[in-house]
């Protein structure tokens, strides 16, 4: 998809379209792990949380590792699991640590 505001991907899987963002990894680690710094580059003007991403704009994040591990890989995260925002409501934290337990693949985050 290459329309501002909209995920990078839309893929149909058993029938249920999913909406994929995808965000490279910050190069330093946190606790040992890779960190998505998960938020949009502007705010709109009077609404600093419009910054932030809603649970309900894709379903899956695709975090790319090459900063933190100089290959070309993803590990992924259904939406509905990532973190809440601690101040604005119905978004999405903008610091997210990418777990080991992240799968390596699609097929297996989606249960095929």
């Amino acid at each position: 998809i290459n329309r501002d505001g909209e995920p990078d991907f839309s893929l149909t899987f058993r029938r249920r379209r999913l909406r994929i963002e995808c965000k490279n990894v910050s190069p330093a680690l946190t606790r040992g792990l890779p960190r998505v710094d998960f938020q949009k580059t502007r705010a709109a003007k009077g609404n600093p949380c419009s910054r932030y991403y809603s649970a309900s704009q894709f379903e899956v994040l695709a975090a790319c590792i090459y900063p933190t591990s100089g290959r070309w890989e993803f590990r992924f995260c259904l939406t509905k699991s990532l973190p809440i925002h601690k101040t604005c409501d119905g978004k999405l934290a903008d610091r997210v640590l990418v777990e080991q337990t992240w799968p390596h693949d699609l097929p297996t985050l989606l249960g095929s």
